[in-house]
């Protein structure tokens, strides 16, 4: 059976191109009987919450469903590439949307080719050694789940660093849609601000200092530049300091009108500061450590949406937003950032 059989011919010639092989029998080594996944699916551990806990806690929800040893449903994924980022595997058909340390936030659904991407940027502890500050780009970052594992992939590089307590990491996503910048930011309030609001419950987060700071900006990241940055539309600085004024000292997570309106402010405050900085040292700010640039995204290496992509048939089902990928990834533009 060749590729195109079962491919559309769009992505059979992408393979072809790249010389990627096997494609086609693994995906269908994947597929049972009804046209569905039988494979496992992945997760990620998200490091503010104590690992061990999260994993007991997995492996028994794993165990309520499946009538099986949970040794052999809940697989850590050691491969090197991946260190750092706590991969696990479990049975495709276990559903997140009913996992309650997943709507907690414990754990993150996240695709190993997602992760692979976060890998490519061979973030490790010699990158924080310094007393500088380690900074990332995420050009089109959203949904934003490749954002919050560079975030937590510094901070536990900089936990294990011998350099600890240094203020200024930071990780900045552009992306040209505020509907799916809503999507990001909603993502990483759950793992990054809601989690330390956690109560009521047998964990405990853990006591390491957090000090990447995310930053969302509205932009088309085909003209994107530290000096022309466009609208800042999320900053977890003006989010914690929310979190500080707020009197009761509840877990609200949703924001009242009032709360937007000193949202709107703080970020307009911190927009101009930042703004003012790079006027001020356009040298020292000009450049990025790290810049992500996942344009067409990895997630389209999945199974799961590798069996979406077997049923079309030609260009009609590609969005708008795809054809600005190979504007994003210009070597002129990279180069610049």
């Amino acid at each position: 059976m060749s590729t195109s059989s079962i491919f559309s011919p769009e992505l059979a010639n992408l393979y072809k191109e790249n010389n990627v092989k096997g494609i086609e029998e693994y995906v269908t080594s994947c597929i049972d009987d009804n046209g569905g996944l039988q494979s496992e699916r992945f997760v990620r551990l998200n490091p503010r919450f104590c690992k061990d806990e999260t994993l007991n806690l997995l492996k028994k929800e794993v165990a309520s469903v499946f009538a099986s040893s949970t040794d052999d449903l809940v697989k850590e994924m050691k491969m090197p590439i991946l260190k750092g980022l706590d991969f696990f595997s479990i049975p495709g058909k276990f559903s997140l949307q009913k996992s309650k340390i997943y709507t907690e936030g414990r754990i993150y659904g996240q695709d190993l080719s997602s992760g692979a991407a976060v890998a490519a940027l061979s973030i490790d502890q010699k990158c924080v050694s310094s007393n500088e500050p380690f900074k990332v780009l995420d050009l089109c970052c959203c949904p934003g789940i490749k954002f919050c594992a560079i975030a937590d992939l510094i901070e536990e590089m900089r936990k294990a660093s011998t350099v600890k307590g240094i203020s200024g990491d930071v990780v900045m996503g552009v992306d040209i849609d505020p509907q799916r910048l809503y999507v990001c930011r909603k993502i990483v309030k759950k793992y990054h601000i809601d989690s330390l609001l956690t109560s009521g419950s047998d964990c405990k987060m853990n006591d390491c200092d957090r000090n990447v700071r995310l930053m969302l900006y509205n932009s088309d990241g085909t003209n994107f530049s530290v000096q022309n940055r466009g609208e800042l539309f999320f900053d977890t600085v003006a989010e914690k300091e929310e979190l500080k004024s707020c009197k009761t000292g509840n877990n609200r997570k949703r924001m009242n009108k009032s709360a937007r309106a000193r949202e709107r402010k703080r970020l307009k405050a911190l927009e101009k500061s930042e703004n003012l900085k790079n006027n001020q040292d356009s040298n020292q700010d000009g450049f990025f450590d790290r810049v992500l640039v996942d344009a067409e995204c990895s997630t389209d290496g999945s199974i799961k949406h590798l069996l979406e992509r077997m049923k079309k048939k030609n260009d009609k089902d590609v969005g708008p937003n795809e054809k600005l990928s190979t504007k994003v990834l210009s070597s002129n533009k990279s180069g610049n950032l």
